[in-house]
């Protein structure tokens, strides 16, 4: 019904931006259907990809089409600190490393540290800013120095913080070599309790699983 709804205004408007990038969320998010997201996204206009929000379903839908070029692409016209993500350099960084460009990767993934750490000084509790810089470290290859940090985002979850949600811990736990952690941390994100189905579908395609 959903589909149809907005299916319905695009007819009369097509280039109804909400209705076009909440069309592509469903085909992407909820029915996990790539080659129809791939194809809707062909069909809306460019102006509105400049919303944060659309950069970065493009990124990941990019990310989980293999398509590191689009990836980078779609990124070059984003902010250097995504609300709700963290660095672009981040993202930008797992995309160097997908084409096989490691030297670019690792430089991205400095710059991304960096980045976070100026923001850690003035607010050296932000959950989020913590849990950035354990993907971070991770990347790098520096699991010792992560895993404290990893342990530190779960214990903040437990108490009750919400900035962080299971299943970036559970990318965390991965990222750490936990799988036993990640799966308990998935398990409570994809409870029946929780609405977490919406983004099963980081974990079919997103090469990071």
């Amino acid at each position: 019904e959903a589909e149809a709804a907005f299916d319905e205004a695009l007819a009369i408007a097509p280039r109804y931006a909400n209705a076009n990038w909440a069309k592509l969320t469903l085909l992407l998010d909820i029915r996990r259907d790539l080659p129809r997201a791939q194809a809707h996204l062909a069909k809306i206009p460019p102006d509105p990809i400049a919303n944060e929000a659309n950069v970065t379903t493009v990124y990941y839908l990019a990310v989980y089409l293999k398509d590191p070029a689009r990836a980078l692409n779609v990124l070059s016209r984003s902010n250097d600190f995504l609300v709700g993500i963290g660095p672009k350099a981040t993202l930008t960084a797992l995309a160097h490393r997908m084409a096989g460009n490691e030297d670019a990767a690792r430089s991205d993934l400095k710059a991304a540290l960096l980045l976070v750490e100026e923001r850690l000084t003035p607010q050296p509790n932000d959950t989020r800013l913590l849990a950035n810089k354990a993907e971070i470290l991770a990347l790098q290859g520096d699991r010792t120095a992560a895993e404290p940090l990893v342990r530190d985002v779960r214990q903040r979850i437990g108490a009750g913080d919400k900035s962080v949600g299971n299943q970036q811990l559970a990318y965390l736990f991965m990222l750490v070599n936990q799988p036993e952690a990640a799966l308990t941390a998935l398990e409570l994100n994809f409870g029946p309790a929780t609405r977490g189905y919406v983004s099963k579908i980081n974990l079919r395609y997103d090469p990071d699983w």
